[in-house]
């Protein structure tokens, strides 16, 4: 019987789906967080379990409890081909052919990306550190790029900014929005889709710029400490 508790805690401290199931009870639970950062820990983390990527980890976690073994670079790895398969299916629909639900696809890839992002960068005192901080880096870099991307194909699926008619021209002024350039011979004036997606681009570009402050900062505190 004690070896079967021992067995089970082993478990609880491996299984992948336990763990977020353990840390949102432990974020709900917490007394020293409130307000708005409250709300947001608290909500967060359930996000995760509409998650592609968070299903993948937990197959390669299943299969890994079977073979009796433990190897997190394997579920990196797999999370990272999901991410080049992201990149793939955007250009498929910038270059290629959009498809007639392409904004469903792409508002959930947005939503996804965000949720992750916010939670391993604000709700680290329940998550694990990462395996690499350049990876960590890399990643923030890539969901950058893919951001620009959702959004140039937001732009051409509601035909939100005049003048633009192709994938090059879309993506050109997706570019310029995130990063503020506003050269001027593409413009959201006359549109109101398409200033409502330029408002939320530049939100979700503050977010990143945010979330990337409060990484380093984090990280230079730790040095210190």
């Amino acid at each position: 019987m004690r070896k079967l508790h021992i067995n089970l805690l082993k478990y609880e401290d491996s299984c992948i789906w336990l763990i977020q199931w353990n840390k949102i009870k432990s974020i709900w639970l917490e007394k020293n967080i409130f307000g708005i950062e409250k709300w947001i820990s608290r909500i967060i983390p359930l996000f995760r379990y509409i998650s592609i990527s968070f299903y993948i980890s937990c197959i390669i976690n299943c299969i890994e409890l079977k073979c009796c073994k433990k190897n997190r670079n394997l579920a990196n790895k797999f999370i990272d081909l999901y991410i080049i398969l992201k990149i793939l299916f955007v250009i498929f629909l910038l270059f290629i052919q959009i498809l007639p639900c392409s904004n469903i696809y792409i508002f959930y890839l947005l939503i996804e990306t965000l949720t992750i992002l916010i939670e391993v960068f604000l709700i680290t005192d329940y998550t694990k550190p990462p395996v690499s901080i350049k990876r960590s880096i890399l990643i923030l870099f890539i969901n950058f790029q893919e951001m620009v991307l959702y959004f140039a194909v937001l732009y051409l699926y509601y035909n939100a900014i005049e003048n633009i008619k192709c994938s090059l021209q879309a993506i050109y002024f997706s570019y310029s929005v995130a990063m503020t350039l506003g050269f001027g011979d593409f413009n959201a004036q006359h549109s109101k889709s398409g200033k409502i997606l330029v408002i939320i681009q530049l939100i979700i570009t503050s977010i990143f710029i945010f979330m990337l402050f409060s990484y380093f900062l984090s990280r230079y505190k730790e040095k210190n400490h």
